[in-house]
């Protein structure tokens, strides 16, 4: 697995492969994460590049009110917020 900054490990002899990252090792941006696979045979493919953006989690406040229900906080432009 390749991503900025170079290898985040590999495998041998394995048909499947799950990696998980630590946010620590990347600065926040956009990444791009792909592998290099070769078979047996010594032919090479790399995978399909898959782009992932790394935010820093800040904690924000949430309040809300009734009646009728309603959640507010103070957004971020630009930012996506899952609830």
């Amino acid at each position: 697995m390749l991503s900025t900054g170079g290898s985040l490990g590999f495998v041998t002899g394995q048909s499947d492969r799950y990696f998980f990252g630590c946010r620590d090792q990347s600065e926040p941006g956009l990444h791009p994460f792909y592998a290099m696979v070769t078979d047996t045979g010594g032919k090479q493919y790399r995978t399909e590049t898959k782009w992932l953006r790394i935010v820093l989690d800040t904690p924000f406040a949430l309040s809300i009110t009734a009646p009728p229900s309603t959640l507010t906080w103070t957004a971020t432009a630009g930012r996506s917020y899952d609830l």
